[in-house]
């Protein structure tokens, strides 16, 4: 099997709970995360963490920040 790289993206909430039902998917690949809260970061240690804000299109000023990040 090839290795590849993931990038497992979720927002808060549900999302993340379905994202993680996938890490067995995800085995043998080299995987980091990517979500909106600070404190899902404890269910995925060892793991490659990156943090974003929150954005929405109700809210302009998070979605440009978001998309300089």
């Amino acid at each position: 099997m090839n290795r590849r790289k993931i990038l497992a993206v979720s927002s808060g909430g549900g999302h993340w709970v379905e994202l993680l039902r996938l890490q067995k998917a995800f085995v043998g690949h080299d995987v980091e995360y990517l979500t909106v809260r600070a404190d899902y970061r404890d269910d995925v240690r060892g793991e490659k963490f990156h943090l974003v804000n929150d954005a929405t299109s109700w809210n302009l000023w998070g979605s440009l920040i978001l998309m300089l990040r």
